[in-house]
This record gives structure tokens, C-alpha cells and sequence, in this order.
């Protein structure tokens, strides 16, 4: 049921029709380990690098005895906050300006520019033509709004969570944290000489 119920709700947050509802990660796991030391591994693993980045996880450990466990991990794309609620993927991002500068500010962010004398652009129609400018400079030429749609970028601003998850940077360290602590779960069995080393294989 908390499955269902989990990934019911990333389906409804998620409303675009080619949205990522979800980041997978396979883990093997040393066969050398008993079961429910390969579960503990997994677990812990989850929980100290995703569970508590703010990522929801969905676990599935396989093992056909053949050799291969094997641990299918489902994340879930935003980060989620302390109050349930899914935060932002991307956020719309205002083009505002202040004498002759433009800069990008996010709904938050603009309202302590705004104080600072920031303002959004909006398209005004000068002649034929639609012109970006601030309502203090077309008030002064009289000229009247032509939508109510202010400038911003074309994709708006990416979370910086989602966008250090997606980072080449960070699955080294997921790969690295996988080694150290299936290493200290391997050395807590004398017998078991095996060690894996995140830039190579099992070893």
C-alpha cells in the first residue's frame, strides 16, 4: 500500500506526459554475504545517501541463487521536504532589470529585488512592434501593455538539489560510498577475503 501510495502521488505532481517519474539504481550485492546481511547493506546504504538527501526510496532485492544478488532501487526525482509536500524541479525564473542590467530572479528572490529596485520587464506595444521594458520606463512614454506575461527564461531555474543529483560528480560518490560501506559490512566476516573497489569490479 505505501508503495502504491508513493508513487501515486509522484504520477500527480509529475503532469507532463514525457515527465521522469523516477532515477533507478542497480546494486550488486558480494554473494559472499548471508541474506539478511545483504538486506542490513542495502538498507543502511539507502537510507544514509538517498533516504536522507530527501529522496523517497522503493527497494527490491533479487537472488535466483545463481551468484548474482542483485538490489533494483527506485528513487523519486524531486527531493521531498520535512512537511510531505514534492518541492520544484525547475522554477520559473523572472529576466528583471535595474539601470540597464538584467538579471534572473526566482518568485522569492524577487521580492527582496524588488525592494532593492528590481523590476520585471513586460512586452509593451511601441509602434508595431512588442518591446520588453520595465512599467516605470513605459509609464513615462505612455505606452500601453500588450499581455500580462513578464519576461523569464525559456526553462526557468533548475532545483539545485535535482541538479547536483543529475551530476556526474555525484554518482561517483554514490559509487564510492556503495564500496566503503559493503567493504566494512565484507570485513565484519574474517573469512571473507573479497573487497570491491568502486572504480573496478569485485575483487
Amino acid at each position: 500500500y505505501k508503495r502504491q501510495a508513493l508513487w501515486n502521488s509522484v504520477e500527480k505532481i509529475e503532469k507532463s506526459k514525457n515527465s521522469q517519474l523516477a532515477r533507478e539504481i542497480e546494486l550488486a550485492i558480494p554473494k559472499e554475504l548471508p541474506p539478511e546481511q545483504q538486506i542490513e547493506l542495502v538498507r543502511e546504504y539507502v537510507k544514509d545517501n538517498f533516504v536522507s538527501a530527501g529522496m523517497c526510496a522503493d527497494i527490491a532485492i533479487h537472488d535466483k541463487k545463481d551468484g548474482n544478488p542483485h538490489a533494483h532501487i527506485m528513487l523519486t526525482i524531486r527531493p521531498l521536504q520535512e512537511n510531505g509536500k514534492w518541492q520544484h524541479k525547475t522554477e520559473k525564473e523572472y529576466l528583471c532589470v535595474r539601470d540597464g542590467s538584467e538579471w534572473g530572479f526566482t518568485s522569492a528572490e524577487y521580492k527582496i529585488a524588488q525592494a532593492e529596485g528590481w523590476e520585471k520587464q513586460y512586452q509593451y506595444l511601441v509602434g508595431e512592434r512588442k518591446v520588453y521594458m520595465a512599467p516605470s520606463e513605459a509609464e513615462k512614454q505612455g505606452y500601453e501593455r500588450a499581455n500580462k506575461y513578464p519576461k523569464s527564461t525559456k526553462y526557468g531555474r533548475q532545483n539545485p538539489i535535482s541538479q547536483r543529483w543529475n551530476s556526474d560528480e555525484q554518482l561517483l560518490i554514490w559509487r564510492e560510498k556503495w564500496a566503503t560501506v559493503t567493504n566494512r559490512h565484507l570485513a565484519q566476516y574474517p573469512e571473507i577475503d573479497a573487497r570491491i573497489d568502486h572504480r573496478l569490479s569485485l575483487i
